[in-house]
This record gives structure tokens, C-alpha cells and sequence, in this order.
């Protein structure tokens, strides 16, 4: 009965080994760190005043292993007005534009993408996964970009929102209007934002007000802060960001509204406004 009992013993530490040695001994799983991010590409997203109505689109992924900075992936358009002629990664947060980080390769129709062997460095990766870096396609048609989308990781949204005299509750009349793009971690709780003023250089204040939906009002939640070197340009300062999870809730569930005041030209209460709808 003995040795009975000595292999009855020996049968699961055996079983343990031989599952320890497979493990070991099989094929290397995919690169670890490897990261995929979808991309959108519209003419609304474009900073330049003659794409935003462009029916053309774009849609792909990019791969960033974390551990090597190799980054790879492309991008498929559609309704291009005109032949690409040159297509990159800038930087730049949304709404804003900014200089070029990687020149895409173009030459395959309907495509452009990630030339094979690009590293980033860690600042770059750094900046990407912090939504910093956006793709932008041009056109002979639009050379300062026809097709545009910003490089959202998970839990990353960018939200555009159009101010006009039409939304604000009392509707002002104004013909002035403005474009707003806040750019949100839902996670971190980051909120990130700017909004560009059509002949509203005398603003003298700009805000997120919250919880109103469209038609009524609410008071202050985040301030913007006008660009020192573009009077039409205000911008969230990095003191207002991260909100409340309070705040947050009012963004994701439409009851915030972007007003632009101006004491100037008679509406301290506001002149033009847009509601922040989540798409």
C-alpha cells in the first residue's frame, strides 16, 4: 500500500510541472505595452474656415507599443474634394493647430499612413496618450487640412459645439458666432478645452454654465481664459481642470452650455452660446 500512497502524492506536483514547463516553453505572446487607438476623421474638426462642411471622411487605427515607442497603422478617406498632398501627425490639442510631428505616407489611394519603423520618443508617447496629437489630411483644394481628427485614446471624447445670438435665452441678434471644442477624461475627471470668436475680439468673458439644458440658464462651472495673442481665442486654464465628478456628470449628460459675454456691445449676460451635446 505504500508506494500506492507515494505516487498518489507525486500525481498532482507532477501535473503542476507539466503545466510550468508548457507555459514556458510555448510561443511569445503579442508585443506587451502594444496600445490600439481608432481615429475619426471630418472636416468638422478642421481649425480651417473652408473644410468644415466637407462631406469627406476618414477612419482607421494606430498601434503604439508603450515599451518601444514603435508606432504603426492607417487611415482610410473618402470624398476628398481633391487629391491628398500631404498628410501628417501635428500637435496640437483640439481646435488648435500646431506642427508636424510625423509626415504620414500618402501614396496609397484611399489611404495614408504610419511610415514603417517610426519611433516615438517617450515625451511623444507622453503627448499622444494625452490626446495632444491629431492627424490632418490635405488636399490641393485645402492645403491647411480638409480632413482632421484628434488621437483619442480610451477614455478620451472630444465634444465641438457652435455659439450663436440664436441660443442664448433671450436670443441677442448678434451676428457673431464661435466654435468650441472640449476635449474630456472621463477617467481623470480632465477637462480641456478653447473656443474661437467671428468677430467678438472684445469679449471679456467666456465660461461653462451648468446644469441648464438648451433654453434655460445656470451659473458658472469652468472659466476660460482669453489668449494673450489671439483676441478671438479663449482657452480653459490648467487651474480648472481636473472638475468634480458632479461636473463631469452634468458634461455626459448635456446640461452644460458654452456663453461668451461681452459688456461692450450691450450683453454682460451673454451674446452668443451653444450647448455641450455629447455626439
Amino acid at each position: 500500500m505504500k508506494p500506492q500512497v507515494i505516487t498518489a502524492r507525486l500525481v498532482p506536483i507532477l501535473f503542476l510541472f507539466l503545466i510550468n514547463y508548457g507555459c514556458s516553453s510555448s510561443s511569445d505572446p503579442a508585443p506587451l505595452g502594444s496600445v490600439d487607438i481608432p481615429i475619426t476623421l471630418s472636416g468638422d474638426f478642421s481649425v480651417s474656415a473652408i473644410t468644415p462642411n466637407s462631406a469627406a471622411t476618414g477612419s482607421g487605427t494606430l498601434i503604439l507599443n508603450r515599451e518601444t515607442g514603435a508606432l504603426s497603422g492607417s487611415i482610410s478617406y473618402t470624398g476628398l474634394s481633391t487629391p491628398v498632398s500631404n498628410a501628417h501627425i501635428h500637435t496640437g490639442l483640439a481646435g488648435i493647430a500646431g506642427g508636424t510631428v510625423v509626415t504620414l505616407d500618402f501614396a496609397t489611394i484611399p489611404d495614408v499612413s504610419v511610415p514603417a519603423a517610426t519611433i516615438l520618443t517617450s515625451a511623444q508617447m507622453t503627448a499622444l496618450l494625452n490626446a495632444d496629437y491629431y492627424i490632418n489630411v490635405h488636399t490641393q483644394a485645402n492645403p491647411k487640412g480638409e480632413l482632421r481628427g484628434q488621437i483619442l485614446p480610451a477614455n478620451f471624447q472630444v465634444i465641438r459645439t457652435l455659439l450663436n445670438g440664436a441660443n442664448v435665452t433671450t436670443p441677442t441678434g448678434s451676428l457673431n458666432t464661435g466654435i468650441g471644442f472640449l476635449t474630456i477624461n472621463t477617467a481623470t475627471l480632465s477637462v480641456r478645452g478653447n473656443v474661437t470668436n467671428t468677430g467678438l475680439d472684445n469679449a471679456n468673458l467666456a465660461h461653462i454654465h451648468g446644469p441648464a439644458l438648451a433654453g434655460f440658464d445656470a451659473g458658472v462651472l469652468v472659466d476660460y481664459a482669453k489668449d494673450g495673442g489671439d483676441p478671438a481665442l479663449w482657452e480653459i486654464p490648467s487651474t480648472e481642470s481636473p472638475v468634480t465628478q458632479t461636473i463631469m456628470d452634468y458634461i455626459l449628460t448635456d446640461q452644460t452650455y458654452i456663453n461668451v459675454h461681452s459688456v461692450t456691445n450691450g450683453f454682460p449676460g451673454g451674446e452668443i452660446r451653444g450647448q455641450i451635446i455629447v455626439p
